[in-house]
């Protein structure tokens, strides 16, 4: 089983615009599936999730570092409007 960590700051912005564990859980069960958005190398990944009904076009980018059946690590994210949340901070593009 694939044990699943968020940076703090990942952990605190994910609660802050509702995405839940099973979304998280549920992004990595597709990763492992081989259900991915981009293969971004060095087993890094960009993968969407759906938050607040959303589907996963209108909603986040996450970049994960993955080890299929090891880790995975959640340490940045996107909204797909024109911010760019990275570690919890805000910036413009």
């Amino acid at each position: 089983m694939t044990r699943i960590f968020l940076t703090k700051k990942f952990g605190k912005w994910s609660n802050d615009v509702g995405l839940v564990d099973e979304k998280i859980v549920r992004a990595i069960t597709e990763i492992e599936q081989g259900l991915i958005d981009a293969d971004l190398g060095g087993s890094t990944f960009k993968k969407r999730i759906g938050i607040n009904g959303q589907g996963k076009s209108g909603s986040l980018r996450t970049i994960i570092g993955f080890k299929k059946g090891e880790r995975a690590f959640f340490f940045m994210v996107f909204l797909k409007v024109k911010k760019i949340i990275l570690l919890g901070k805000k910036k413009l593009p």
